[in-house]
């Protein structure tokens, strides 16, 4: 009885270290989740597995692209004449690495509701949200869920999406 109950105890300890260590429950890291049905938990859970066969089949690419972006977009911007178009002319032999990424990306996309992504976006942002601000926070919810599928391959998801930050950054620096 007693060695039952140690084990019954270090089996507890385990399971609480593994739920805090990741996994879980994406709502933790992205409130906004906690107000989607749970239809399109279910829709957003299946479209990060599906990210996350992606990232972890083209996720070297997409990193070695994007270690090589980061540091071009960070220089544009501390000139003060940076030309986003210039910047995109020096990437654009290295987008080719991204492009099977891409593919991938987009058959995950091709196969989910959108109707109902749509839907569940206009109870959390408004119905008269702009669509890059809803793209925006799909990505957000998106990448809370790689965090729960596929911890390892949501960093390189964060880094893909700390390159649509400097981009966009970038390209609103060159319309001032």
């Amino acid at each position: 009885m007693r060695l039952f109950s140690s084990s019954l105890l270090i089996a507890l300890m385990t399971s609480f270290f593994l739920m805090s260590c990741g996994g879980g429950d994406p709502t933790a890291s992205n409130p906004d989740i906690a107000k989607m049905s749970d239809e399109a938990k279910a829709e957003m859970d299946k479209m990060s597995t599906g990210a996350c066969e992606c990232l972890s089949n083209h996720g070297d690419e997409l990193t070695a692209f994007v270690d090589e972006a980061l540091p071009l977009l960070k220089e544009a911007q501390t000139k003060e004449d940076a030309n986003p178009m210039e910047v995109m002319g020096k990437l654009m032999g290295s987008m080719a690495k991204m492009k099977a990424f891409g593919e991938c990306f987009q058959k995950v996309g091709d196969n989910v509701n959108e109707e109902l992504l749509d839907e569940e976006m206009k109870k959390i942002i408004g119905e008269d949200a702009d669509g890059k601000v809803k793209e925006k926070k799909q990505m957000e919810i998106i990448n809370a869920f790689l965090g729960k599928n596929c911890p390892k391959e949501q960093k390189v998801f964060q880094k893909f999406m700390d390159f649509g930050k400097e981009m966009e950054a970038l390209q609103n620096k060159g319309k001032e």
